[in-house]
């Protein structure tokens, strides 16, 4: 497939270069030990990146224990990618995230809100997810602070989580660290709310397919008239995801991403609620058949891996050898940049994720620091 080739003009005070971080998708690793999570997030602050961010799923470990596990070993900036925002209370949240702030030795703290993935969402109720994230990050942003709550200028999260409408909450601490709070909802309203009163935006695992079909502009033109209307200047900044399968050989890397496309065929469905329509689906390899084998899956039915062609992968990741992801990760992260994404993070990571992080510091992150606009 072809990339689209149009490109906006980013602000010109932003960072020429592109920083890097790895995200640990919790659920990728159920079969992993806590160490050898651990292991991978040391390996990739040894190989140079900047960001280690987790996942927050209802199928795997707490992202705010494994998050307390890391703060003091490695010794990079933390984030997580995201926290389902109806999963606990902000104010179980802040404490939580507050310990982890202390045990980081003021290092920042990136902590990405958002509705959570279909997982999260098909087991739990998921009322007004615009408003929702709106009063999640505002009261968080109050409650890290060490300022008190006032639960009545926040009633979905008070009747949601069962608490008193009149009560005030205060006494908490303050996160000792720098925290930043990112935007997770990557439809008109959350990103309209990110570039309004937030401090970044994680455009999630779509980044690509949005590159590829043209549509990263008009997210990113939300987000500015967001930070325009509250009279903001330039844009929060702008993270995004890459799915990536990296290893010595493609076909290594194809059968890894293979293997998990079961896990996400819900994802992929999502793309028409998104708004993405027929003639766009098509286009990145979504054919009819392939949209009823995904229907099956998500159903429950068995998903054999041969449906997924390599066009189809492609839209979606970025898999293959070294030589192969170092340009497809360079042509990426020149065109997301143009749009003003300053931060990208690698999720999945390939059949062997402490060889993979090792060769994306070998040869993708030297890419990246290249990369001019």
């Amino acid at each position: 497939m072809m990339l689209a080739e149009s490109a906006g003009a980013a602000d010109a005070s932003a960072d020429p270069r592109v920083r890097a971080g790895i995200q640990l998708h919790l659920p990728t690793y159920r079969t992993e030990s806590l160490a050898d999570i651990r292991a991978i997030a040391q390996r990739a602050a040894d190989v140079g990146f900047g960001e280690v961010w987790v996942t927050d799923n209802l199928s795997s470990r707490s992202a705010l224990a494994v998050l307390c596990d890391l703060a003091p070993r490695v010794q990079v900036d933390l984030g997580t990618a995201i926290l389902a925002q109806y999963l606990r209370s902000p104010f179980e949240t802040a404490r939580a995230l507050t310990c982890v702030s202390e045990l980081m030795d003021g290092r920042a703290l990136h902590v990405g809100i958002g509705a959570g993935n279909p997982s999260s969402t098909r087991l739990l109720e998921t009322p007004k997810p615009g408003a929702f994230m709106r009063e999640t990050t505002e009261c968080l942003r109050l409650l890290l602070s060490g300022k008190p709550v006032e639960l009545a200028a926040f009633p979905l999260l008070a009747a949601y989580f069962r608490m008193s409408p009149t009560a005030v909450v205060s006494g908490l601490p303050a996160a000792p660290g720098p925290t930043q709070i990112y935007g997770g909802g990557n439809g008109p309203r959350g990103l309209d709310l990110a570039g309004g009163r937030l401090d970044g935006v994680i455009l999630g695992w779509t980044l690509l397919p949005a590159i590829l079909l043209d549509r990263l502009a008009p997210m990113v033109s939300a987000i500015r008239t967001g930070a325009e209307a509250a009279g903001r200047t330039g844009l929060p900044t702008l993270v995004g995801e890459v799915k990536l399968s990296l290893a010595q050989s493609t076909d290594a890397a194809r059968d890894f991403a293979r293997a998990h496309a079961p896990s996400l065929a819900s994802r992929w469905l999502g793309l028409r609620t998104r708004g993405y329509g027929a003639a766009e689906l098509a286009a990145l390899g979504m054919t009819e058949k392939c949209i009823s084998v995904m229907e099956s899956a998500v159903a429950g039915r068995a998903l054999a891996s041969e449906w997924l062609g390599d066009e189809l992968m492609d839209s979606f990741m970025i898999v293959g050898d070294p030589t192969r992801c170092r340009e497809r990760v360079e042509w990426l992260a020149q065109r997301a940049q143009a749009q003003g994404v300053s931060q990208l993070m690698f999720s999945e990571l390939g059949p062997d994720p402490l060889a993979a992080v090792t060769i994306l510091g070998e040869t993708v992150l030297p890419a990246l620091r290249e990369t001019r606009r």
